[in-house]
């Protein structure tokens, strides 16, 4: 039987269709329930489509590494002997299905370079797992600016030294 699973994949710089509630009240769980029923709607028509494949015991394969993205050049004055925040990651495939993990809010077009690199038929990003790191803003993103951008620990090279290192960990997948 299909399990539906339901993780937060890229959404950093992704808002939320409704922000501070229907009535600008954050608290408000007639809001979170309406929104919680609208997705177990569509699980349940996603499900009522499904036809079932011949089962074939699937091959599993779990690589873990740690990354080290550079710190933001104005945190280095609070703290200089902390230059890079470590990024646990790891990535897990089990037959046709693959997933790789971001602590943290990584933004949407950094998330397809990394679903685009996986090889498997079936990929996915899990953020906010293994810890919180903050934002992960695409590089072109620290000159529109923004709130993401304001916050963030990463230096804007993060996003040309986070996609090789991935690359390298997704290379151990048979």
């Amino acid at each position: 039987m299909p399990v539906p699973i339901y993780s937060q994949g890229a959404a950093g710089d992704i808002n939320p269709r409704v922000v501070g509630g229907l009535d600008g009240n954050p608290d408000n769980i007639e809001t979170t329930w309406a929104l919680g029923e609208e997705i177990g709607r569509e699980v349940a028509r996603v499900y009522r489509q499904l036809s079932p494949e011949p089962w074939v015991k699937p091959s599993v394969q779990v690589e873990t590494t740690e990354i080290l993205l550079p710190r933001r050049y104005d945190e280095l004055f609070k703290d200089f002997t902390a230059t890079a925040i470590k990024v646990p990651t790891t990535a897990v495939r089990i037959g046709d299905l693959m997933w790789t993990t971001f602590p943290g809010e990584m933004f949407s077009g950094i998330g397809e370079q990394v679903k685009a690199a996986m090889p498997a038929t079936h990929a996915y990003l899990m953020g906010y797992t293994n810890g919180y790191i903050g934002y992960f803003p695409e590089r072109k993103a620290y000159a529109e600016g923004g709130y993401e951008v304001a916050v963030t620990h990463l230096d804007p090279a993060s996003e040309n030294i986070y996609l090789p290192a991935l690359a390298q960990l997704l290379m151990r997948f048979k």
